[in-house]
Protein backbone atom coordinates (compact mmCIF):
# COMPACT_ATOMS: atom_id res chain seq x y z
CA UNK A 1 0.00 0.00 0.00
CA UNK A 2 1.51 3.46 -1.13
CA UNK A 3 0.83 6.01 1.74
CA UNK A 4 0.44 9.61 -0.25
CA UNK A 5 3.15 12.10 0.58
CA UNK A 6 0.97 14.42 1.36
CA UNK A 7 -0.22 12.21 4.28
CA UNK A 8 3.59 12.63 5.29
CA UNK A 9 4.42 16.54 5.54
CA UNK A 10 6.48 17.45 8.47
CA UNK A 11 6.08 20.60 10.71
CA UNK A 12 8.95 21.65 12.71
CA UNK A 13 10.78 20.09 15.27
CA UNK A 14 11.09 21.05 18.75
CA UNK A 15 13.26 18.92 20.92
CA UNK A 16 12.10 19.05 24.82
CA UNK A 17 14.95 20.92 27.37
CA UNK A 18 15.07 20.11 30.80
CA UNK A 19 15.96 21.99 33.76
CA UNK A 20 17.08 21.52 37.30
CA UNK A 21 15.33 25.15 38.38
CA UNK A 22 12.86 26.33 35.64
CA UNK A 23 12.30 30.13 36.40
CA UNK A 24 15.93 30.58 36.47
CA UNK A 25 16.09 28.04 32.87
CA UNK A 26 13.28 30.19 31.91
CA UNK A 27 15.09 33.51 32.27
CA UNK A 28 18.06 32.57 31.28
CA UNK A 29 16.83 31.63 27.91
CA UNK A 30 14.83 34.88 27.72
CA UNK A 31 17.78 37.34 28.57
CA UNK A 32 19.29 35.00 25.33
CA UNK A 33 16.39 36.53 23.47
CA UNK A 34 14.40 33.57 23.04
CA UNK A 35 10.22 34.59 23.44
CA UNK A 36 8.53 32.11 25.92
CA UNK A 37 4.98 31.12 26.13
CA UNK A 38 3.57 29.08 28.72
CA UNK A 39 2.07 25.75 27.42
CA UNK A 40 0.96 23.71 30.13
CA UNK A 41 1.86 23.41 33.96
CA UNK A 42 5.24 22.43 33.92
CA UNK A 43 6.06 23.24 30.13
CA UNK A 44 7.07 26.69 28.63
CA UNK A 45 7.39 26.96 24.49
CA UNK A 46 10.65 29.14 23.55
CA UNK A 47 11.73 30.52 20.23
CA UNK A 48 14.19 32.38 18.95
CA UNK A 49 13.78 33.14 15.06
CA UNK A 50 13.81 29.17 13.86
CA UNK A 51 14.88 27.71 17.19
CA UNK A 52 11.93 26.37 18.95
CA UNK A 53 12.07 24.34 22.15
CA UNK A 54 9.84 22.91 24.91
CA UNK A 55 11.52 23.58 28.52
CA UNK A 56 10.07 21.21 31.04
CA UNK A 57 10.24 21.61 34.60
CA UNK A 58 11.88 17.81 34.91
CA UNK A 59 15.79 17.81 35.44
CA UNK A 60 17.17 14.16 35.30
CA UNK A 61 20.90 15.36 35.60
CA UNK A 62 22.31 12.59 33.24
CA UNK A 63 19.94 13.40 30.63
CA UNK A 64 20.19 17.03 30.65
CA UNK A 65 24.10 16.93 30.97
CA UNK A 66 24.23 14.87 27.88
CA UNK A 67 21.77 16.99 25.96
CA UNK A 68 23.70 18.76 23.23
CA UNK A 69 21.61 20.97 20.71
CA UNK A 70 23.05 22.32 17.22
CA UNK A 71 22.51 25.59 16.12
CA UNK A 72 23.61 27.30 12.74
CA UNK A 73 24.45 31.11 13.30
CA UNK A 74 25.95 33.54 10.99
CA UNK A 75 28.63 34.82 13.69
CA UNK A 76 29.86 32.87 16.32
CA UNK A 77 31.84 35.45 17.74
CA UNK A 78 28.27 37.83 17.87
CA UNK A 79 27.42 35.07 19.77
CA UNK A 80 29.55 34.70 22.36
CA UNK A 81 29.43 38.63 22.75
CA UNK A 82 25.95 37.73 23.87
CA UNK A 83 26.35 35.15 25.79
CA UNK A 84 28.85 37.13 27.76
CA UNK A 85 26.54 39.91 28.32
CA UNK A 86 24.22 37.30 29.42
CA UNK A 87 26.15 35.57 32.12
CA UNK A 88 27.44 38.89 33.70
CA UNK A 89 24.16 38.17 35.95
CA UNK A 90 25.07 36.18 38.80
CA UNK A 91 21.29 34.52 38.73
CA UNK A 92 23.73 32.08 35.86
CA UNK A 93 26.17 31.41 37.40
CA UNK A 94 26.18 27.25 36.60
CA UNK A 95 25.85 28.73 32.94
CA UNK A 96 29.15 28.45 31.11
CA UNK A 97 30.42 29.79 27.45
CA UNK A 98 33.59 28.74 25.61
CA UNK A 99 34.71 29.56 22.35
CA UNK A 100 34.61 30.23 19.22
CA UNK A 101 36.56 27.69 18.21
CA UNK A 102 38.03 26.59 14.33
CA UNK A 103 36.30 22.99 14.13
CA UNK A 104 36.83 20.97 10.86
CA UNK A 105 33.37 22.45 10.29
CA UNK A 106 33.30 25.89 11.11
CA UNK A 107 33.62 27.98 14.20
CA UNK A 108 31.56 27.17 17.18
CA UNK A 109 30.68 28.89 20.20
CA UNK A 110 29.93 26.57 23.39
CA UNK A 111 27.09 27.46 25.66
CA UNK A 112 26.22 25.48 28.74
CA UNK A 113 22.84 26.56 30.08
CA UNK A 114 22.24 26.58 34.12
CA UNK A 115 21.08 22.91 34.09
CA UNK A 116 24.47 21.69 31.93
CA UNK A 117 22.60 21.19 28.54
CA UNK A 118 25.27 22.36 25.63
CA UNK A 119 24.36 24.61 23.06
CA UNK A 120 26.92 24.80 19.69
CA UNK A 121 26.69 27.96 18.23
CA UNK A 122 28.16 26.95 15.08
CA UNK A 123 29.06 28.80 12.12
CA UNK A 124 29.47 26.71 9.18
CA UNK A 125 32.61 27.25 7.01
Amino acid sequence: MMVSTDLLSTGTIRPFIGSRDFDQSTEFYRALGFSIEDVAPGLRYARRESIEFLLQDYHQKEWCENTMVFVQVTDAEAWRSKCDDVLTNSAFSDAKVQGPRDEPHGKVTYLSDPTGVLWQLTQLK
